[in-house]
């Protein structure tokens, strides 16, 4: 058989998982990439991403390659892009379309409802997918635990398979899958050593899955050190990164395990990498070992400095005091860390922004990064944005379908038009200075109220400072090589796309 993935804007991990899995069981796969330039989730300059939609080019590309079944693993900020194509590939051909990945597993029905999408997933899809491809040739009489299918006008529902318990026994990503078409991203390697999380964040797509898999094994698994190790090492062999990104969710939740991981990594590999923790799991010998191994920045979700707050809305229960030890230990042991914060959760305003702004000064930490809160299907912030008007149930549809500004960032993209009485982007410059002046100079700006109201910062200049943030943790040049390369990739692409125009192929 052969499959086709389609994918925009990123790297996708399951899609590379998937992909491994195929091959070693005889199926062809290809990768079919839409590089979206200027009609990005973050950047859009709507006259530019006319010229250069590639949409029509790629659906025939598609259609040239002749598959047996068309896969988009999607998430809410990439739904409305993957129905479309979809649409596009259905008007030139009969080929069976397959939604998976987060967004189909929260809104199923949903998405069975768009008309270009003839099966979901709605679970893991390391077993589900292959059992498919065996299945295909009876479509639409398909039964595969986990695949619901479309059989005229009924829908052919099944239930959410069992998790899958052992994750060594899932082969190493694809990354070439990836890398022929985005050659750059080889200099950050993404990898993933769990699945799920010990949280469950009201705004998170972990407090999805934990409902959807309820009943269907352990929520929280993960791999064993010696299956991670080889994957660096292979890594490190072939494709010569700069940085290693563990997207874990909660990547030191086991002491222990990362015990193992750190001593191993500090011996053998010696690569700066990216992790993400949680303030309750940040000690000394946490905090030690991260260093120790070359963790150059530990990446920590605070997302708010009101203790109410985090505790009632977004299920956060950690205090205060318990964030300030967490970063205090990190400047103990020289490790670098990050804090988030998001902007528009409900019942916040001026007075906790305020708060914010002394709060994140006092823990001095290496960058601040702010975000405007963004509503996925199912999660259970949603809830409380109704029960505080800012949501009014006429927008829980528009939610479900990705039709919302998914704008994540401060400073990039169409959530910069935000309104907002309590000015967002002057608290985003704010914040983007703390890492960048000293505490006094900041305690200064706050208690004069300089720039806290009143007339908007241009947004250009918190993207400067973001850039001035880079140079100072010295990680400036490998952002920059990523940029030259994506360059090259336009440059190519708009040379595919004139070709493509003048030919009329």
């Amino acid at each position: 058989m052969r499959v086709i993935f389609l994918q925009s804007e990123n790297e996708n991990l399951a899609i590379e998982y998937f992909s491994s899995i195929l091959q070693s069981l005889g199926h062809e796969v290809g990768l079919t990439y839409d590089h979206r330039y200027f009609a990005r989730t973050g950047i859009s300059i709507p006259a530019l991403g006319s010229a250069f939609d590639m949409r029509n080019m790629l659906a025939d590309q598609v259609v040239r390659g002749r598959p047996d079944l068309v896969c988009f693993s999607v998430m809410t900020s990439d739904y409305l892009w993957a129905v479309d194509m979809a649409s596009r590939i259905k008007a030139r051909s009969d080929v069976p379309v397959l939604f998976g990945g987060i967004h189909a597993i929260s809104v199923p029905d949903v998405v069975m409802s768009e008309a270009p999408v003839d099966m979901v997933c709605v679970g893991e899809g390391e077993k589900a997918l292959p059992q498919l491809l065996e299945q295909l040739p009876d479509f639409p009489g398909i039964d595969v635990p986990g695949i619901w299918v479309k059989n005229g006008g009924e829908v052919i529902r099944s239930d959410v398979p069992p998790l899958v318990e052992d994750l060594d026994a899932v082969p190493f990503p694809d990354k070439e899958l990836f890398y022929r078409e985005l050659p750059w991203l080889s200099r950050g390697y993404l990898l993933i050593t769990s699945r799920g999380c010990p949280y469950s964040c009201t705004f998170c797509g972990n407090d999805v899955l934990r409902k959807a898999y309820k009943g269907k094994g352990r929520y929280v698994r993960r791999r064993s050190v010696e299956s991670v190790m080889s994957e660096i090492m292979l890594a490190r062999e072939r494709y010569k990164p700069k940085r290693f990104n563990i997207l874990d969710d909660c990547f030191t939740m086991n002491k222990s395990w990362l015990g193992e991981f750190c001593g191993l990594y500090a011996d053998k590999v010696r690569i700066p990498f990216v992790a993400l923790s949680h303030p309750q799991l940040i000690d000394d010998d946490v905090a030690g070992m991260l260093s120790d191994a070359g963790c150059f920045i530990l990446l920590l979700g605070i997302q708010s400095s009101s203790e109410s707050i985090r505790s009632e809305i977004l299920n956060r229960k950690e205090s205060n005091e318990q964030v300030m030890q967490a970063a205090e230990i990190c400047h103990r042991h020289g490790l670098r860390f990050s804090i988030d914060h998001i902007f528009g959760l409900p019942y916040e305003g001026v007075e906790e922004y305020r708060h914010a702004l002394s709060f994140y000064n006092n823990l001095r930490p290496d960058a601040v990064n702010t975000y405007w809160l963004v509503y996925f299907p199912g999660t259970t912030i949603i809830d409380h944005a109704v029960d505080a008007g800012i949501l009014a149930k006429d927008d829980l549809g528009r939610i479900d379908r990705g039709d919302m500004d998914i704008s994540l960032n401060v400073g990039i993209g169409r959530g910069d038009r935000k309104d907002s009485a309590v000015g967002f982007k002057n608290y985003a410059f704010l914040y983007s200075l703390i890492p960048l002046l000293p505490g006094r100079v900041i305690d200064f700006l706050a208690k004069r109220e300089i720039y806290l109201d009143g007339r908007d910062v241009p947004i250009s200049v918190t993207g400067a400072l973001r850039v001035l943030g880079l140079i100072r943790l010295g990680i400036l040049g490998i952002y920059l090589e990523e940029v030259f390369g994506m360059l090259g990739g336009f440059l190519k692409e708009t040379w595919r796309l004139l070709v493509s125009r003048v030919s009329g192929k």
